[in-house]
């Protein structure tokens, strides 16, 4: 796997890595190349991070199966006090299935700053809007591609999966984040 940072004097940064997968005795089955850019900090200490990773599918066919956990995710400490947060409002349910083109999860960290992180998934993803596995106890959360079925990918298939973090400084409302969420979106 090979890694590129860039840094700017800002506090922006980009990783770009290009990393190839491949199954147990087979040659690289699927090649990505994924680009992590960091917004720099506002002034409150919110930021973005988007994450654009571009496939391509080696010379055999693929099969991403129907799987309603993994892939790109967001996994923190178990803090006491946090909510999800969906277009609809928040929820605490320990695990729920919605979907939605956007989740986020919000509450005080240790220090008692309470903050909101949000993912947003792209309109043009494959399956968006995603159905997202949410579970409070670890706390954890995933867009996942696959719950309506199998994704079969033939060879030479490109595909591009765009997300944005959106990390803010407070506990935002659900149409603060959907603001943030269509302004990203439609950029």
């Amino acid at each position: 796997m090979a890694v590129r940072v860039t840094t700017q004097p800002d506090g922006a940064a980009q990783l770009v890595l290009d990393i190839e997968y491949n199954l147990p005795g087979k040659l690289a089955c699927l090649f990505e190349k994924r680009t992590v850019a960091f917004t720099a900090p506002a002034a409150d200490g919110s930021y973005g991070v988007d994450w654009t990773a571009a496939f391509r599918v080696g010379t055999a066919p693929l099969v991403a199966p129907e799987n309603y956990y993994g892939g790109f995710a967001f996994r923190a400490a178990a803090y006491p006090h946090w909510k999800f947060l969906t277009p609809e409002g928040e929820t605490t349910q320990p695990t729920l299935k919605p979907v939605a083109p956007w989740i986020a999860f919000q509450g005080p960290l240790p220090d008692g700053q309470v903050v909101t992180i949000a993912i947003f998934d792209a309109p043009a993803n494959y399956s968006h809007p995603p159905q997202w596995l949410l579970i409070s106890g670890m706390p954890y959360f995933n867009p996942v591609i696959t719950a309506k079925g199998d994704w079969a990918l033939e060879p030479g298939q490109q595909f591009i999966l765009r997300y944005r973090w959106q990390v803010s400084a407070g506990q935002l409302a659900a149409g603060t984040v959907e603001k943030d969420y269509q302004a990203w979106a439609n950029r």
